[in-house]
């Protein structure tokens, strides 16, 4: 070969490399530079040829020639068919989430809820890159990444308020991390980089109004406002946070219920209801309303009758459960292990379980009127039976005198009340979730197992909003293999000593094949 054309073949493959880097390195008004190169590599390797032509001639008769260019061939067609599949997979994303927990994901909630999406919405994270120590950026990305996958109408820009004061002035910027989203010249914001909260964001920025939902008060219901155990402070923040306005309802104000409810609650009485009030809600569900009824045994809340003018039997007994004290309870802790595979309040309950301290058996009553509707959605275990009183050391089912297990915790109700005079008018279609307790509703109970997401999916049903269901935080949950000593002695000597003899003993026959060959 001659001198020229190695200058050639060696400038023209120099030439080539810096194309390659710098396809990737250089950006904007130095691009141009990048083709220039690529321009001169091919022309200098063309030069090269030409000058030698019949030295490249003579090189590719030789047979080590040839072999190496079959060789080259092949590397050159297995690269473009990964190529070609690295293009395909980019342009057509694909994500599988083989966590237990699915920390990986967003929920099928969240998903519903993107689908209704009408216009653009925009979530704008303020970050300094310099104050990222917990990785916001990444998180704050990945997290979007999901969210524009499930609707092309999400967009997402990170912004460094140091860089860019303008626009942190613009949407009031005061501390670094804030997310703003924007929807349809509404703007929310929020603090942390989670599913659940990036959700209610969402939620709340495309609600055209807030719903109303009124807990009523006065016989010594749980108190929205106590933070303490049996409080219901966390489960009026959890129905605030999906833009629900909770308000509290006497009927010492009012005699009747609010035209602006959505739906009432009543959880807990421990004082009875007077037969004026038991008229206000009968007429409410009459004409139409939705209520979430929690009752406790034991208590004088005179609710039997209101419950039964619904076709349900409020058996006023306990249920004793054995699992109860796996879950950290006592016998008289109820726990809910079957559910409805049809309803909407549990259609996506698993496993998991429902805790309910101290509850009673509900059940369709035997009179029901015909147009009620009655469905049994979340059951205790088969290992479950009912007492009518609760007796220290009274832990056994008798026979014939104890109802056995499964039973009845959650009802689901709707149909039309009967007429209670000639004057009622028309009965509308009503709607209730009757439950034989109130403590799963506490801030002691409701994080616990599905209990969030049962109060939460029942408020959600009622009120209309079926993609409005609790979203879980999810967590990382570890797997353990267990195995036996016999297992664990074929894994040890399989994969440190036999398997590693039989590689060694293989290449040596190779070894002495080519050596003798």
């Amino acid at each position: 070969m001659t001198r020229l054309g190695s200058i050639l073949l060696f400038s023209g493959f120099v030439f080539l490399i810096l194309w390659f880097v710098s396809m990737r390195a250089l950006a904007g008004a130095l691009m141009p530079f990048v083709w220039v190169f690529l321009g001169l590599g091919l022309v200098a390797v063309i030069g090269a040829v030409v000058k030698d032509l019949e030295f490249f001639k003579e090189l590719a008769t030789q047979r080590a020639t040839k072999y190496g260019m079959n060789l080259s061939v092949l590397l050159i067609l297995v690269i473009a068919i990964l190529v070609g599949i690295n293009f395909i997979a980019f342009k057509n994303v694909k994500k599988f989430d083989l966590t237990k927990a699915g920390v990986n994901s967003i929920s099928e909630q969240t998903k519903n809820i993107l689908k209704n999406l009408k216009s653009e919405l925009t979530i704008r994270a303020f970050i300094n890159d310099g104050q990222d120590t917990a990785g916001m950026t990444q998180r704050f990305k990945d997290l979007t990444d999901h969210l524009k996958a499930a609707n092309s109408k999400v967009a997402s820009l990170v912004i460094n308020p140091v860089k860019k004061p303008a626009e942190a002035k613009a949407y009031e910027i005061t501390m670094n991390g804030t997310i703003v989203f924007e929807y349809m010249g509404k703007k929310t914001k929020v603090e942390e980089i989670s599913e659940q909260v990036f959700t209610n964001a969402i939620i709340k920025i495309t609600r055209e109004k807030n719903k109303r939902i009124y807990f009523i008060t006065g016989h010594g219901e749980r108190d929205l406002e106590d933070s303490n155990p049996d409080g219901i402070g966390n489960f009026k923040k959890y129905l605030t946070d999906s833009s629900y306005d909770v308000l509290a309802l006497s009927f010492l104000d009012k005699k009747s219920v609010p035209d602006d409810a959505e739906m009432i609650v009543i959880a807990g009485p421990k004082q009875p209801y007077l037969e004026p009030e038991i008229k206000a809600i009968k007429d409410y569900l009459f004409n139409g309303g939705k209520a979430l009824i929690a009752i406790d045994p034991g208590t004088k809340s005179n609710l039997s009758g209101l419950t039964k003018s619904i076709g349900v039997e409020f058996k006023n007994n306990y249920i004793l459960d054995q699992l109860g004290q796996l879950v950290g309870g006592g016998g008289a802790t109820a726990v809910g292990i079957g559910y409805s595979p049809l309803h909407d309040v549990t259609k996506d309950f698993k496993q998991a379980m429902t805790i309910f301290h101290i509850a009673s058996h509900v059940k369709a009553d035997s009179n029901k009127p015909d147009a009620i509707e009655i469905e049994e959605i979340v059951k205790s275990s088969p290992a479950s039976f009912s007492k009518a009183e609760l007796k220290a050391g009274d832990v056994k089912y008798i026979e014939g005198k104890d109802a056995k297990g499964p039973l009845g915790i959650v009802l689901s109700v709707k149909g039309k009340m009967k007429k209670e005079t000639a004057a009622s008018g028309e009965a509308k279609e009503f709607n209730a979730i009757v439950v034989g307790d109130s403590d799963f509703l506490t801030n002691q109970l409701i994080d616990a197992q599905l209990n969030h997401d049962l109060a939460l999916n029942t408020v959600a049903y009622l009120a209309k909003d079926k993609d409005l269901v609790s979203i879980r935080p999810k967590s990382f949950e570890g797997s353990a293999i267990t195995i036996t000593q016999i297992q664990s002695a074929i894994l040890f000597y399989g994969l440190v000593l036999i398997l590693p003899f039989i590689i060694l003993v293989s290449g040596g026959v190779v070894w002495y094949r080519r050596r003798t060959a």
